[in-house]
């Protein structure tokens, strides 16, 4: 986005992109492009925020789109640089099937023996495929 609107401003050619000799200069840009946005580099306590948020969402929520909205909003209120989005995809993903995990077993634990035994017996071997309990 930054490359695109200093490229039109300078009128270069469509899909000219930057080209930094020294690494230096490139740190230096990204730095002033920071400043700028008014965020800190932190990657770090981004993907804590990110974790904490989903882990607090993903007992309610199950879209994954839902939770890696929530992510972002709580790392943008906390003045950080965005995480790539693989990065809240991932986390996501994995946060909440550790959840669903949770909650069948959190399911499965509150049932009784006796009740268990006089069900089709699904909940004895539950494991978690995606979205739902399913038997193992």
């Amino acid at each position: 986005m930054v490359v695109d609107f200093v490229r039109r401003a300078v009128e270069l050619p469509e899909g000219t992109l930057p080209v930094y000799w020294a690494e230096r200069t490139a740190k230096h840009h990204r730095g002033l492009v920071r400043k700028q946005a008014g965020v800190t580099y932190d990657q770090a306590r981004a993907r804590g925020i990110v974790e904490q948020s989903i882990r607090k969402e993903a007992a309610g929520k199950n879209r994954p789109a839902d939770l890696i909205n929530i992510a972002l909003e709580k790392v943008v209120e906390a003045g950080l640089e965005l995480p790539g989005f693989s990065t809240f995809d991932k986390m996501a993903s994995k946060i909440r099937t550790e959840v669903n995990a949770s909650i069948c077993t959190g399911i499965h634990d509150r049932m009784s023996a006796a009740r268990g035994r006089g069900s089709c017996g699904c909940w004895r071997t539950a494991t978690v495929t995606g979205r739902r309990c399913s038997t193992g």
